[in-house]
C-alpha cells in the first residue's frame, strides 16, 4: 500500500461512516478498496473485516472512541475435543445499535475447524427481516460479521479441528453514539486463547488498537497504533462470562498440576497464568498428642508477558507431649516456625527459567535455602523437560544450651520428563538426588541403651547420633487420563531409597469429580511402607567394651507403613461480573501410622483440615 493511499484510508475510515453505528454502511464495503484507483469507489476496507487478526490486522478500535462497548462473549472454550461443537455468544443490550465481527485463525491467522451461523430469530435479524449475521469467506479466512441494523446478538456454532493443538478466537465489536464522529464510540478488541484437551494452554492477551501480522502491512499498523494510542486509554480486558468449559477441564489439569503426590519431586509452578492472592490453614491433631496449626498467605504477580514475581509467608505453630517428649521426660512443649519465600519467573519462547529463595527461623533452627529452575517445552508442547538445582544451609542450635551449634548442607537435583500420550493422557518421569552433610539428629532426643531404649529404664542414656552424611535417590513415575468431561484418575508410584539403608515405596490414587461447572470434587488415597535404617535398632544392648557408634530413637526411621484418605472440594465464585474470581476449597483428610518396630508406640491416628482461598485477578 502506498503512502497517498494510506493516508485516504485514514481520512476516508474516519469520515465516510453513518451515525447509526459510525461503521461501513454495508459489510460488502469491507471487500471494497481502500481507494477508488482500481474500482472508481471510495472507501473500501481493503479486504479487511476488523477482526485483529493475524491475517487482518486491524480492530474497530483503529477509528471508533475510547469508551469500551458492553458486550458479553459466552462459549468460548478453553479446552475442547476433535470435531466437538461449541456455541458461541455475543450479545449487547438491546437500546445499543452494535456491529461485531469474529474470526477463529491459528497461530499464523489461518482458519481453525468451521464456523455455523446458529440463529434465525427475530432478535438476530434486521428490521427488514435480512439476516443480519454473515459468514464471509475472505481468502482463506472465514470471518462472521453482525451489521449495525438493530440486531441484539450473533450466536455461533464452531467445530473444532480434527487436528491441530490451539486456536485463537477474536472478537472485535463497535457501538455507536449517533454523535457523527467516531472518537466518542465505544468499542471491543479480544484475543482469546483455547487448545486441544492434554494440549498447553496458549497464552491469551487483549488486544491494543490493532493487532499486527502478515497481513498488515507495516505503515498501516504504525499509523493505526499511532492513531488509537493517542485517542484512547488502554482498555481493560473483558472477562467471559461462561466458565463452563474452563471448569471441565478440571479432571485432567487439576490432578496434573494441582496434586500433591510426589512433593520431593515436583518442580515449583515457574509461571502462573494469572495475578493471584491466596490464603489457607491447615489444622492436624493425632492420637500422639500433637497438634499442628500452619496459616500461609502468598500472591503471584505477572510483570508483563514473559515474568512473574511470587511471594509468601506462612508459620507453623506446633504443641506436643508425644512419645518424643515423654521419653525425654520433658513437658509438653510449644514451637512456631516462620517462613518467608519468593520467587521469580521469566519464559523465552520455549524456555522458562526460575530462582527461588526461602528463610526458616525458629526457636532453635535457622534455614537458608534456593533453587535454579528450568521447563523446556517441545514436539508442539507435548512434551515437557523440567530440571531444578537446590542448596540450603541450615544452623542447629538447643534451648538453654549457648554452646550447642551445628550445621547442616544441603545440595539437591532433579529432573523430570512430562508427555502427553493423547488428549487425555499424560505420563510423566522423575528422579531426584540430594546430598546432606552435617548435624541430622535431634538434639532433644536420647537413647537409652541397655534397656528397652527409653532413658527411664535403662543404665546408660546417650544423645542421638546420626551418620553426618546421607544420600538420598527417589523414582518416580506419574500417570493422569480423563475420562470423559467430568472425571478422571490418577495414579502415582515412587520408590526411595538411600545410603542409610532405608528403602520406601510409595502409591497414590487420586480420583476428580466435576458435578458442576464451577466446582471439583477430589478423592485420594495414598499407601506408604519403608524398612528401618541399617542403624536402627528398637533398643540397643549394653557393651561394656564400646557403645554402638550411631544411636537413634527417631520413629521415622524404623519400619513402618501408613495409609491416609483425602476427600476435597473446590468451587469458584465471580466476585463480579468482569472482575475477580474466588475459588474456595475445603479438605479433610485422616491418616494412620503404623510403627511395626518402635518402643513405647504402636499406631498413630491422625485428622486434618484444611480451608483455602484463591482470588484470580
Amino acid at each position: 500500500m502506498s503512502v497517498t493511499r494510506l493516508v485516504l484510508f485514514t481520512a476516508l475510515v474516519a469520515t465516510s461512516l453513518p451515525t447509526s453505528a459510525h461503521a461501513f454502511s454495508s459489510s460488502s464495503r469491507f471487500a471494497a478498496p481502500v481507494s477508488g484507483l482500481e474500482t472508481g469507489a471510495w472507501g473500501g476496507g481493503g479486504g479487511r473485516w476488523f477482526t485483529g487478526s493475524p491475517g487482518d490486522g486491524f480492530t474497530c478500535a483503529v477509528c471508533h472512541g475510547e469508551r469500551e462497548a458492553p458486550f458479553e462473549i459466552a462459549g468460548i472454550p478453553d479446552t475442547w475435543e476433535p470435531g466437538s461443537e461449541h456455541l458461541i455468544e455475543i450479545t449487547w443490550p438491546a437500546d445499543d445499535n452494535g456491529a461485531v465481527a469474529l474470526e477463529i485463525v491459528d497461530a499464523d491467522g489461518r482458519p481453525v475447524g468451521t464456523l455455523a451461523i446458529e440463529d434465525d430469530e427475530p432478535d438476530a435479524r434486521c428490521p427488514a427481516d435480512a439476516p443480519a449475521t454473515l459468514a464471509w469467506p475472505v481468502g482463506e479466512r472465514e470471518v462472521v460479521l453482525t451489521e449495525a441494523c438493530g440486531a441484539r446478538y450473533q450466536r455461533v456454532r464452531w467445530t473444532a479441528p480434527s487436528e491441530g493443538l490451539e486456536a485463537f478466537v477474536y472478537v472485535a465489536g463497535v457501538i455507536g453514539n449517533r454523535s457523527g464522529d467516531p472518537t466518542g464510540d465505544a468499542t471491543i478488541s479480544e484475543r482469546f486463547a483455547t487448545a486441544r484437551v492434554g494440549a498447553p494452554t496458549p497464552e491469551a492477551a487483549s488486544l491494543g488498537c490493532a493487532a499486527g501480522g502478515d497481513g498488515a502491512p507495516p505503515f498501516v499498523a504504525l499509523l493505526a497504533t499511532l492513531v488509537v494510542s493517542l485517542a484512547r486509554r488502554r482498555r481493560a480486558r473483558a472477562r467471559p462470562t461462561n466458565r463452563g468449559p474452563r471448569r471441565l477441564v478440571a479432571p485432567l489439569t487439576l490432578l496434573a498440576l494441582r496434586t500433591l503426590a510426589l512433593p520431593t519431586l515436583a518442580l515449583p509452578t515457574l509461571v502462573h497464568a494469572d495475578d493471584t492472592v491466596s490464603a489457607s490453614l491447615f489444622i492436624r491433631n493425632d492420637t500422639d498428642r500433637t497438634t499442628v496449626i500452619t496459616p500461609d498467605v502468598s500472591a503471584s504477580v505477572r510483570l508483563g508477558d514473559r515474568t512473574t514475581v511470587r511471594a509468601g509467608y506462612t508459620v507453623d505453630i506446633w504443641t506436643s507431649a508425644s512419645i518424643d517428649v515423654r521419653t525425654a521426660a520433658t513437658r509438653a512443649i510449644r514451637e512456631q516456625r516462620d517462613e518467608l519465600n519468593a520467587g521469580l519467573a521469566h519464559e523465552l519462547d520455549d524456555v522458562t527459567l526460575g530462582a527461588d529463595y526461602r528463610f526458616s527461623h525458629e526457636g532453635d533452627y535457622v534455614a537458608h535455602g534456593g533453587g535454579l529452575n528450568l521447563r523446556y517445552r517441545f514436539a508442539d508442547g507435548n512434551a515437557t523437560l523440567g530440571a531444578r538445582l537446590s542448596a540450603a544451609q541450615d544452623v542447629v542450635s538447643r534451648s538453654g544450651d549457648d554452646d550447642f551449634e551445628r550445621r547442616l548442607g544441603t545440595l539437591g537435583a532433579l529432573v523430570n520428563f512430562t508427555q502427553n500420550i493423547d488428549p487425555k493422557t499424560l505420563v510423566q518421569l522423575a528422579y531426584e538426588l540430594t546430598r546432606r552433610d552435617g548435624y541430622q539428629a535431634s538434639p532433644y532426643r536420647f537413647v537409652g541403651i541397655g534397656g528397652d531404649g527409653r532413658c527411664q529404664d535403662s543404665p546408660l542414656c546417650v544423645p542421638e547420633t546420626h551418620p553426618g552424611l546421607r544420600i538420598r535417590n527417589a523414582l518416580a513415575l506419574r500417570a493422569r487420563r480423563a475420562f470423559g468431561e467430568r472425571w478422571s484418575f490418577g495414579v502415582d508410584y515412587r520408590f526411595y531409597f538411600d545410603d542409610w539403608g532405608l528403602r520406601g515405596n510409595t502409591i497414590l490414587g487420586t480420583l476428580g469429580i466435576v458435578p458442576t461447572e464451577r466446582s471439583l470434587v477430589s478423592l485420594r488415597y495414598r499407601f506408604h511402607h519403608q524398612t528401618a535404617a541399617s542403624f536402627y535398632a528398637p533398643f540397643y544392648l549394653l557393651d561394656e567394651d564400646s557403645v554402638p557408634r550411631f544411636v537413634t530413637r527417631d520413629r521415622e526411621l524404623s519400619p513402618l507403613f501408613t495409609h491416609r484418605l483425602q476427600v476435597g472440594y473446590e468451587h469458584g465464585l465471580d466476585l463480579s461480573d468482569a472482575g475477580p474470581e474466588l475459588r474456595l476449597t475445603v479438605a479433610v483428610g485422616g491418616s494412620t501410622f503404623k510403627y511395626l518396630d518402635f518402643v513405647g508406640l504402636d499406631r498413630v491416628w491422625a485428622l486434618d483440615l484444611t480451608l483455602a482461598a484463591v482470588v484470580v485477578l
